[in-house]
């Protein structure tokens, strides 16, 4: 369960102004089954004409919505750690979940919110027309609703954490240190159709959330010296949303021709550190990040959100420790 944070509650709001149609005027009511029995219980007379609303825009704010209450979470978690005694030194931990969060708080605009107030088939007891106002006349109060974030979306994730390592120490006072870590994502769906709250929108794949991301880390000191190798892998990732150019859930692609390709390319950087103790009290080190200069793929620059890819290319460093 996670708590509406500060903010998510209570962040300033700021005014703005829209042409909003009022689902409750008689030029609306009948777009929706629900939208009658739900006006009628809020006390909205039939027939009734929303004149400033049709001709004017209407105020609302946008900003923390104090109405909102905790989401809620079910989590099932299955893990194991070997360490077999024929190899000693190795370690394998495995780690299974699967999360659906429910309640989920998630940002609506003002017509949305106010249209799903009243297009709801459980009635206008629900956390859209909590931050809905209106005037005794029934005409939109101002401001008409907070726009903001909402408890109505949902979101479920499976997948496989693995965490390996293995060290060894040499009869010549040597040690190797190896250590892989990979996550296996086996599913990533969300639902924030407030009008479809049934339609799956998959995650899993988009920019930032590869199927597959693992590293290898390998390290060998040798009396005064220290060596480390890094490897990163990032699996493919669509350059739109997955359905833009996948088919899912049965149905097709939405725009095949969206992009001249369907995903950035998978990528691996490589990354080499040593290290000399001078003394117990100084230390010096140099490295190369990115050794292959791998570029980010083409659009991208490795800072927007979400984006994994390195931006600056190879990068050498070096530097010295001292303890006084």
């Amino acid at each position: 369960m996670r708590a509406p944070t500060p903010s998510d509650l209570f962040s300033p709001l700021s005014e703005n102004f829209a042409q909003i149609a009022d689902p409750c005027d008689v030029l609306y009511i009948g777009t929706n089954p629900n939208r009658a029995a739900n006006c009628a219980a809020a006390g909205v007379p039939v027939g009734f004409e929303n004149i400033p609303a049709r001709s004017a825009s209407t105020g609302f704010v946008s900003g923390g919505n104090p109405t909102l209450l905790a989401e809620e979470g079910r989590s099932i978690t299955l893990g194991a750690v070997i360490t077999p005694t024929f190899l000693p030194g190795l370690s394998m931990a495995f780690d299974y979940y699967d999360i659906t969060v429910t309640n989920l708080i998630a940002s609506l605009g003002a017509q949305t919110i106010i249209s799903e107030c009243y297009n709801s088939p459980a009635g206008i007891n629900n956390s859209y027309c909590a931050t809905v106002n209106r005037n005794p006349d029934f005409t939109f109060a101002e401001p008409a609703v907070i726009a903001g974030g909402i408890n109505f979306a949902k979101q479920k994730t499976t997948g496989v954490d693995f965490d390996v390592s293995y060290v060894h120490s040499f009869d010549n006072g040597h040690r190797l240190q190896t250590r892989f870590i990979a996550t296996k994502l086996m599913s990533l769906i969300n639902y924030t159709n407030p009008s479809l709250p049934n339609y799956p929108n998959r995650q899993m794949n988009e920019l930032g959330d590869p199927d597959l991301a693992f590293n290898v880390n390998v390290g060998y000191t040798a009396g005064r010296w220290d060596f480390d190798y890094n490897l990163r892998y990032i699996g493919k990732q669509t350059i739109g949303a997955w359905e833009t150019q996948n088919s899912y859930a049965g149905r097709p692609p939405e725009n095949l021709d969206a992009y001249p390709f369907v995903y950035y390319p998978t990528a691996t950087y490589h990354a080499v550190r040593g290290q000399f103790e001078v003394n117990d009290k100084i230390s010096a080190y140099v490295g190369v990040d990115n050794l292959m200069d791998k570029q980010p793929p083409l659009g991208l620059l490795g800072t927007s959100g979400g984006d994994p890819f390195d931006t600056i290319g190879r990068y050498f460093y070096f530097g010295i420790n001292a303890k006084l």
